[in-house]
């Protein structure tokens, strides 16, 4: 997701927390940055994913590692 969508390597760690639920003030924690550097990389973020909020983000991402795992396990196949 990272490469096709030109995210950043920090922009891939906010999506994943984001992805997981995890709040602003978590993703500084977790990031050791302020919450307004959070603030930076979730809007680059959805610019780059090309999505309004926080929340499609979260989708946009669980969806691409639902979808990606299907293919590598072959369940995508299966699918018809």
């Amino acid at each position: 997701l990272c490469v096709e969508r030109g995210l950043t390597a920090r922009e891939g760690e906010v999506a994943t927390l984001v992805a997981l639920g995890v709040s602003r003030a978590g993703l500084a924690a977790s990031l050791g940055v302020s919450e307004n550097s959070v603030k930076v990389y979730v809007r680059g973020l959805l610019r780059n994913l090309g999505v309004p909020s926080v929340e499609a983000a979260g989708r946009l991402v669980l969806e691409e590692v639902v979808r990606t795992r299907a293919q590598r396990t072959g369940l995508a196949a299966r699918r018809t």
